[in-house]
C-alpha cells in the first residue's frame, strides 16, 4: 500500500503550517508574522487561482503586499515608540462597514452575472472584508479580532464547499485564535502607560 500525495495538497499543508505561524506572532504582535504571512499568501493566491476562485486569489496577492507595509509600519511604530494598538472610533467601523458592503455589492454583482466564480457572493464579501480587516491590522486596531472571527468563519464555509477541507480546517483555527488575539491585544491596550 502506497502514499500518494499530489503536489497541490503537499503546497497547501505548507501553507497552513505557515498561516497558523502568521496568526499566532501577529496575536502576540511579533513583526515576524508578516514574513509568515507573505509566504503563506503567496502559496494560497497560486492554489486558489488554479481553483478558479478569482477573488481569493487576488485577496491574498493583497496580502502579499500588506505582508510588506504591516512589516514596515510595525517596525517604525515600535522604533518611535509610538502608541501600538488602539481601538476603532464609530465613524471608522460605519466606513469600514459601508465601503466593505458596496464593494461586496458592486464586485459580488459582475461575478455573479459573468459566471466567474464557484461562488461569487462568499467569494466577493470574505475578499472585500478581508482586505479592509487586514488594513485594520497593519494599523493596529483592537477590532481587527472580532471582524475576523466573522470573516474566518465565512472562509471556512467557502473554503469547505469548494473542498478545500485544509484551507477551512485552518479558517476554523483562526477564529478560535482571534479571540485570543483580541485578549491579547485589549491586554496590550490596557497596559500601555498614558501620557
Amino acid at each position: 500500500m502506497s502514499l500518494t500525495i499530489n503536489a497541490s495538497a503537499l503546497w497547501e499543508f505548507f501553507a497552513v503550517a505557515l498561516g497558523l505561524i502568521y496568526i499566532i506572532l501577529a496575536a502576540r504582535h511579533n513583526l515576524y508574522a508578516w514574513l509568515a504571512s507573505g509566504i503563506s499568501a503567496t502559496i494560497y493566491g497560486i492554489l486558489l487561482w488554479q481553483d478558479v476562485l478569482p477573488m481569493q486569489a487576488g485577496l491574498h496577492a493583497f496580502y502579499v503586499i500588506t505582508a510588506f507595509i504591516g512589516w514596515h509600519h510595525w517596525r517604525k511604530t515600535k522604533q518611535l515608540k509610538a502608541p501600538q494598538v488602539h481601538y476603532m472610533t464609530k465613524r471608522e467601523h460605519l466606513v469600514f462597514i459601508s465601503a466593505g458592503t458596496l464593494f461586496t455589492l458592486i464586485i459580488g454583482s459582475y461575478l455573479a452575472q459573468n459566471a466567474l466564480s464557484q461562488s461569487p457572493w462568499l467569494d466577493t464579501s470574505t475578499t472585500i472584508f478581508s482586505m479592509l480587516t487586514t488594513w485594520l491590522v497593519v494599523q493596529q486596531r483592537i477590532e481587527n479580532w472580532l471582524y475576523w472571527i466573522l470573516i474566518d468563519s465565512v472562509s471556512a464555509l467557502l473554503y469547505w464547499q469548494t473542498e478545500h477541507q485544509q484551507m477551512a480546517l485552518l479558517y476554523l483555527l483562526y477564529v478560535v485564535l482571534a479571540v485570543y488575539g483580541f485578549y491579547h491585544w485589549r491586554k496590550r491596550y490596557l497596559n500601555t502607560p498614558t501620557s
